[in-house]
């Protein structure tokens, strides 16, 4: 689980989270926690097989920018 300080959309309208904070790897039901997390990568993977582009987050960008 993560702390965040808080949540944005970036240019491409794609959620970005602010996460200044460690990760915190507690939780009242892990197993809930686990398929909760498989359903989001299964969401994920149909929408990439199904061709939706992928894109790239404002973090990403800026990493490549910065390489330039």
């Amino acid at each position: 689980m993560d702390v965040i300080d808080g949540v944005e959309y970036d240019e491409c309208g794609i959620a970005v989270f602010i996460d200044k904070y460690l990760d915190v790897e507690s939780c009242s039901d892990s197993t809930a926690t686990h398929a909760w997390c498989s359903e989001i990568r299964e969401i994920a993977e149909r929408r990439i097989a199904a061709g939706e582009p992928v894109k790239k987050g404002r973090e990403i960008l800026q990493m490549e920018n910065h390489a330039k």
